[in-house]
């Protein structure tokens, strides 16, 4: 799930961000051509959060979390694949309130955490940053699952007490609270999404399709550095591979490169595009912190592509405009470390050129949404369905409760 806001501005100007650029200097706009190959898969990942009780000032969240992958059949039917998980998550700042109570309520809030142990089976978030497909795998379809935000990502049970993001001083600062819960909801929703393609790649594709090389994948959103932790193997390097035929489909623009007119992007006509390279993504900066994912950038370039996706036929000829622009993630690793720059820039073109190939066979049909009219793919949005379907209704998380 990507939070869409269709008319939001662009956010970053990044510097870091590189054009690909004719002999004198123009940006070049390609037109995208369709070619017989469609995506085969898509993923898309969607949580509610609600808050469910409040210990001593401090407000106790919980989160509904799933994420779906289907498969277009040669009969262009999509057909749910991959994992069927659901993640009940309790988000409380465990260690930081036992320290600032640790004369008072401290123990109550550990008996707390033991408590869903015993009584959901529920395990630490941290279990899902290493192998996450084997944990989910070994686990239920329904997994419940306590997450303690005073530390940020899933590592605190290695973390010192130096790192404490939520201290003494912002214990009961809410809207802290809050935004450490949501970018804590996002990254284990990237953990489902992750283990989705994981599962799908070793499981059903590599034994399904023996003859045939791996399949395009489309996923709502971004495509970043860190699932390489939730797809780990012996060699971290092994898990690269599995994103070599990923396209992130964003259509919540946050970057753009700093050395260009941003109108040269919205008088992009109708299947044109623009390709960029970067090593940053448009990812939401509060998630990006969660796993300083901003360590990692360098560890993988990217391909971006700027496509005008969709222009309504009642859309003013001349008028420029963000509506129907989306912005397309591809990894292009292997490509950009080709020593002679001329074939660099000619393999990420053709690459470029085949996954805006791809792409412009999802205009159509329209999504039922209108309010998406602009830049959603129904694929997405009917695998957005399936995974909206199977969320706890937000009354449920609200009056879950717990007496302590």
């Amino acid at each position: 799930m990507e939070e869409i806001e269709e008319s939001s501005p662009w956010r970053v100007w990044d510097e870091t961000e590189e054009l690909i650029t004719d002999t004198n200097g123009n940006v070049i706009v390609y037109k995208a051509k369709e070619e017989e190959e469609w995506f085969r898969c898509f993923i898309d990942g969607t949580y509610r959060i609600a808050r469910t009780a409040t210990y001593n000032g401090v407000p106790i969240y919980i989160a509904s979390i799933t994420a779906v992958m289907t498969e277009r059949t040669k009969e262009k039917v999509l057909r749910e694949v991959g994992l069927n998980k659901h993640l009940t998550v309790i988000l409380f700042p465990f260690d930081a309130f036992s320290e600032r109570f640790k004369n008072t309520w401290g123990d109550k809030i550990q008996e707390f955490k033991q408590y869903l142990k015993s009584e959901y089976n529920a395990i630490s978030d941290c279990r899902l940053r290493s192998d996450s497909l084997d944990v989910l795998q070994k686990s239920g379809k329904n997994i419940w699952i306590y997450s303690d935000i005073t530390y940020l990502g899933l590592r605190y049970e290695e973390v010192p007490r130096k790192r404490y993001d939520i201290t003494e001083q912002n214990l009961f600062d809410e809207g802290k609270i809050y935004s450490r819960v949501r970018a804590r909801v996002r990254v284990l929703m990237s953990v489902l999404e992750a283990a989705n393609l994981k599962y799908y790649r070793e499981n059903i594709e590599r034994k399904k399709y023996k003859n045939h090389s791996e399949s395009w994948v489309l996923v709502d959103g971004t495509v970043n550095n860190y699932w390489k932790f939730f797809c780990r193997k012996t060699n971290q390097s092994e898990s690269y591979p599995l994103f070599n035929k990923v396209v992130g489909f964003i259509k919540t623009i946050r970057r753009t490169p700093a050395w260009m007119d941003i109108a040269q992007i919205h008088k992009l006509k109708e299947r044109e595009f623009i390709v960029t390279i970067g090593t940053k993504n448009d990812e939401d900066p509060v998630v990006k912190h969660e796993m300083d994912e901003d360590k990692l950038e360098g560890e993988n370039q990217w391909g971006f592509i700027y496509l005008r996706f969709r222009t309504p036929i009642y859309f003013p000829h001349g008028i420029l405009s963000s509506r129907g622009i989306v912005k397309l993630q591809f990894r292009i690793t292997e490509e950009y470390s080709e020593i002679n720059v001329r074939d660099r820039i000619l393999k990420i073109q053709n690459k470029a050129h085949k996954v805006a190939s791809l792409a412009i066979k999802e205009r159509f049909p329209l999504p039922t949404d209108k309010s998406r009219i602009w830049k959603e793919a129904v694929a997405i949005e009917e695998t957005e369905k399936i995974a909206k379907s199977r969320l706890l209704s937000e009354e449920w998380l609200k009056n879950k409760g717990w007496t302590l």
